[in-house]
Formats: structure tokens, sequence, C-alpha cells
């Protein structure tokens, strides 16, 4: 029986299918009020504020995920943590308007019932958290121009010691050429693969070899002073870009908490 009358509705299902004739219909357009009633904007408002909301929770995930392992007084991973909180404190601003947005809509604009004081204390913990960030990225900015320094000096440590160990090489290199006293050690010395010339003297070898050899120094100190200018500019490049975004971050946060103090009274 059961079988029988699902079958029954199924046939008139596809028979009513096939006398439809209107199927432009859907694609007609229809009054607002027809998808839209008169809850629909409020409704559809306290979404931005929920988005506003989760919004600042995943960004302020981040920014703890950012930070962990602590690394405090190393000043490359200070600069690194700074640099990616800095990549994302600009979604709170994007979470603070949606919030302000949703508010405001929704209780000036539709006015369909009284704020709810659950909201409120939401509100105002947001607020606290936009200015515990504001006072950090204020903090920021001295930091990045101290840890600036210090990676500097780093940088130019690493490429002094790289250098020095190429002179070094070098230098023992050009020592044990001077004690080479005829060909055959100097052949010894180059290796077997080594091509000396038929017919050239100790002396004339020797002298091209030194040549070559001053010419490698001068290469590797070239080469370490060029090392030193570019990372000092893509560092500085980095900071300064850092610390614009902290001062500009500290203020803009601070702006729109100090504005929205009495927002609510």
């Amino acid at each position: 029986m059961v079988i029988g009358g699902l079958m029954k509705q199924a046939r008139r299902k596809v028979q009513r299918f096939f006398k439809y004739k209107n199927f432009s219909a859907p694609f007609s357009p229809r009054p607002v009020d027809w998808a839209i009633n008169s809850l629909a904007p409020p409704r559809l408002i306290s979404i931005l504020g929920c988005f506003g909301y989760l919004l600042a929770l995943i960004n302020l995930i981040d920014f703890v995920y950012a930070a962990i392992p602590l690394q405090v007084q190393n000043p490359l991973w200070e600069l690194a943590t700074i640099n990616l909180m800095l990549a994302n404190v600009w979604f709170f601003f994007v979470a603070f308007s949606l919030i302000l947005v949703s508010y405001v809509l929704r209780y000036r604009l539709y006015r369909q019932s009284d704020i709810q004081g659950w909201e409120l204390i939401l509100f105002r913990g947001f607020r606290w958290l936009a200015v515990l960030i504001s006072v950090l990225c204020l903090l920021m900015a001295p930091l990045i121009l101290v840890d600036t320094q210090r990676v500097n000096l780093i940088n130019n440590l690493q490429i002094d010691e790289a250098s020095k160990g190429q002179l070094a090489q070098l230098t023992e290199a050009e020592r044990r050429l001077g004690e080479v006293s005829d060909l055959s050690q100097l052949r010894g010395l180059l290796g077997q693969n080594a091509s000396i010339p038929e017919g050239s003297s100790l002396a004339d070898q020797k002298a091209r070899l030194q040549a070559d050899l001053r010419s490698r120094q001068d290469q590797v100190a070239q080469q370490a002073q060029t090392a030193r200018r570019e990372r000092k500019f893509a560092l500085l490049k980095s900071s300064s870009r850092n610390f614009l975004a902290a001062l500009v971050a500290a203020f803009g946060l601070g702006f729109m908490v100090w504005n929205t103090r009495k927002i609510f009274l």
C-alpha cells in the first residue's frame, strides 16, 4: 500500500512537470517582499556582527600562534614575529567596522528589539582587546628600531666570518706558493691536472698565480661589501615598513576605541 501510494505521487509529479509551460517563471522578477520580509534585514545585518567577532577571534588566535614558542632577546625571532603580527592586524579594523555597522543598523535603523546585555559585555570586551593591541603595536615601534640595529650587526658578523674563511684559504695558498722553489713543486701544489706551459719560468708562473690570488682576494672583499649593502637595504626596507605599519595600526585602533567610548550611552 505504501509503495503504491508513493508510485502514484511520483506519477502525478511527472505528469505535472510535463504539463508545466512557464519555464521562465523562476527567472522573472519578483517583488522584494516576496523574498525578504520585515524580519530579514535585522537578521541579515546581525550576521555582519557575528562575522566581525569571528574574524577578530581568528586573528587573535593567529597572534598567539605567531608568538609561540617565545624566544625573547632573539632579534631575528622578534622581527619575524612582529612582521607576521602586523601583516594580520588589519583584520581587526575590518572586524571592528563590521561590528559597528551591524550595531548601528540593527539598533538605530531597524529598531526591532532592545540591545542585549551580553552584547554590551562582548562589545566592551572587544574594545579592551583593541586597546591592548593598540598599545602592543605602539611598543613594537621602538623594538623594531633596536632589533634592526642588532640584526644588522649579526648579518655583518656572519658575512665577515664567511669572508675571513675564504681570505684565510687564499692567504694560505699564497704562503705555500711563496715556498715553492722549482716547477715540480709548483706542479705538485697545483695538482696533476694543472697545465704549465712548456718553457715558462718558475718566476713567471709564481707571479701569474700570485696576481690571480690577489684578484680573488679583492673579489671576496668586494662580494662581502656587496652582501652587507644588500642585506642592510632589505632589512631597512622591511623594518621601515613595519615601523610605519605599527604606528598607523596603534593610532588607528586608538582612534576607533576613543570614538566608540560612549556609543551605547
